[in-house]
């Protein structure tokens, strides 16, 4: 099945009525429902005006983008192509693989429910495989790293987003110890963005000593850490409040682990690690989100490029006179990456990588009235966090394009190889069904086996549920 605006083009007296782009367009959601669900969401939220003929417009505004990239049509600055899409190796599945042993790393939180649904326990699991390994014992490891939200002192227990904040920085030790434990490891991949959008936990309480000591035991890894966390933090905390020292405040980071900064040396751990001369192999790290909402792509790459190349693009197509930027049409239009990737590119293809904005939202938070000031880690302060970069990699015409993060450091070499894996692991979905269905399985390696069916190709999502 083709992409939207790939399929046989109408002729022009076709064109001409508005039910034949219709019936089009109707017989073309029909063939991808979750399209139809998605679009048919949008077209209630849209403005009264747009709402008539939402349907019709996108297909439209898909040929034209359509057109634009099969054309390779070049914007008036730069002489650049609207945006790249590239291939696959489609001939390339699980099979070529075998023999490699790739690790996945997830997290969760079991809630209680008494009065309500009280999150009292986050663990961390962490699931090794050695694909194409039949022998069970030999092919799986498994590790399972709970932590108890009441053994913690630090962090902002009132706030909904503390569980988050303990899982992310309990998802980061667990990537070390990965690490750490299996050298030969040829690509580890984290079940979600490889770095959240950070701004949005700025402000928790830190984290004390017997709190990182608690996450270190739990994960075997050694207490340099903390001294190494300490050396840097003396360098930044008084960048970001003059009363860090301060013996009487609640919110004392002298000693302590500001959540914020504690990830971002997390973060650079793990890059030093992976780049590190001595170890076997530069183990790629990445992230993959199977449900984003995100629209970055398509508002700092897709929708600038097009309105940079003609202005009244999305006027012309909506019969507007107010889609005149980038983020108006995303505000306007409802899209987001995931939605009109699906319409634009081909399963098999991946999108052009662009350099992910993880951290621009990161300004200022008060801890226990006290203003904190967080420029210090954005993009361009004096301790940044590292550059991530993103693309969109279509598996299926079933299912949205999952986005795949890597490190901005490591990108050139390692973000086409990641997205490669990630496709052929879906692309054998039918071919690997026969021989992994023979495999005896232990209960706790049945519980993973949306995982295991994954990346041996005989499930079409990648993740896993306990």
């Amino acid at each position: 099945m083709l992409p939207f605006g790939q399929q046989t083009v109408p002729s022009a007296d076709e064109r001409s009525t508005t039910a034949a782009w219709a019936q089009e367009t109707t017989q073309e959601m029909a063939k991808r429902p979750h399209i139809f669900v998605a679009l048919a969401q949008n077209a209630l939220t849209v403005a009264h005006s747009l709402r008539d003929n939402y349907f019709r417009n996108t297909a439209a505004l898909v040929a034209r983008f359509r057109e634009h990239l099969t054309k390779c049509t070049e914007s008036s600055k730069g002489g650049k192509p609207l945006f790249t899409m590239e291939s696959l190796d489609v001939g390339k599945h699980w099979d070529a693989y075998r023999g490699e042993e790739i690790a996945f790393i997830d997290g969760g939180v079991g809630s209680v429910a008494i009065l309500s649904q009280v999150p009292m326990l986050l663990r961390v699991g962490t699931y090794k495989v050695k694909a194409g390994e039949r022998m069970l014992s030999q092919r799986e490891e498994f590790g399972f790293y709970p932590v108890i939200l009441g053994d913690l002192n630090g962090g902002s227990k009132e706030r909904k987003d503390y569980p988050e904040i303990v899982r992310i920085i309990a998802e980061l030790l667990a990537v070390l110890h990965t690490l750490n434990r299996y050298p030969e490891l040829d690509v580890l991949v984290l079940h979600g963005p490889l770095v959240y959008l950070m701004g949005q936990y700025a402000g928790h309480v830190p984290f004390t000593d017997e709190d990182v000591d608690l996450f270190l035991r739990n994960y075997g890894l050694e207490q340099r850490l903390k001294e190494q966390f300490q050396a840097e933090a003396r360098r930044i905390y008084p960048q970001m409040t003059e009363q860090w020292r301060a013996p009487s405040w609640g919110g004392r980071l002298e000693g302590r682990y500001e959540p914020l900064c504690f990830i971002c040396f997390l973060l650079w751990e793990i890059l030093r690690v992976v780049t590190d001369a001595r170890r076997p192999k530069r183990t790629p790290v990445c992230g993959v989100a199977e449900r984003g909402t995100l629209s970055e792509f398509i508002r700092r790459i897709a929708f600038q490029r097009v309105l940079e190349d003609d202005p009244d693009f999305f006027n012309t197509i909506f019969g507007r006179h107010d889609i005149n930027s980038a983020q108006a049409a995303v505000e306007r239009l409802g899209y987001n990456d995931p939605l009109l990737l699906s319409m634009l590119l081909r399963p098999g293809e991946y999108s052009e990588p662009f350099d992910m904005d993880k951290y621009s939202n990161l300004r200022g938070a008060h801890v226990a009235d006290v203003a904190f000031d967080f420029r210090e880690l954005h993009s361009d302060g004096q301790h940044p966090f590292p550059k991530v970069i993103g693309c969109y990699v279509h598996v299926s015409d079933t299912t949205f394009p999952l986005r795949v993060e890597v490190f901005g450091a490591l990108a050139a070499e390692q973000i086409r190889e990641v997205a490669q894996r990630v496709g052929s692991a879906h692309a054998g979905a039918c071919g690997a069904v026969r021989h992994q269905s023979d495999l005896p399985l232990s209960y706790e390696a049945a519980q993973w086996r949306k995982c295991v069916a994954c990346w041996e190709g005989t499930h079409c999502r990648i993740g896993w549920h306990w």
